[in-house]
């Protein structure tokens, strides 16, 4: 918890970090928004891997069971709402756990990694993973 408490209290907020992940991403999948100069997309995907790492930790640590459908993200209507001011919740309540045990139950920490190494490698070169796909369309 010492890494979750540093992390988010001294070195940067969830919004903050949330903006980081999604740039990061856009530039993974757009190539046009991956500039390899860009040190801060390289730094972002490090410290998501950290992230993820820290994540199965706990997951492991916490027993914590692998869900058959974990791609339902909203129980209810509230639930869906609160998502978008920014709020996570499962049944109108936080629920971290909730929140780990569907991203483990979505892939394996192996996949997790085959999947940050994507990123990774499609922020550090002029084409991301989007790339050619318009002419396949056309």
């Amino acid at each position: 918890m010492w890494y979750l408490n540093d992390f988010f209290g001294s070195q940067t907020s969830l919004a903050y970090w949330l903006g980081h992940i999604n740039l990061l991403l856009n530039a993974a999948t757009y190539s046009d928004l991956a500039d390899p100069e860009f040190q801060d997309n390289m730094f972002s995907a490090k410290q998501l891997i950290e992230q993820v790492e820290v994540a199965y930790v706990i997951f492991r640590q916490c027993n914590l069971k692998k869900q058959p459908k974990p791609l339902t993200f909203f129980i209810t209507r509230e639930d869906h709402v609160a998502y978008f001011e920014g709020r996570y919740t499962i049944g109108g309540k936080v629920d971290p756990a909730d929140t780990l045990s569907k991203f483990f139950s979505f892939q394996s920490l192996k996949k997790w990694y085959q999947t940050l190494d994507d990123i990774c490698l499609y922020v550090s070169r002029p084409t991301g993973a989007m790339s050619g796909l318009e002419t396949k369309f056309l």
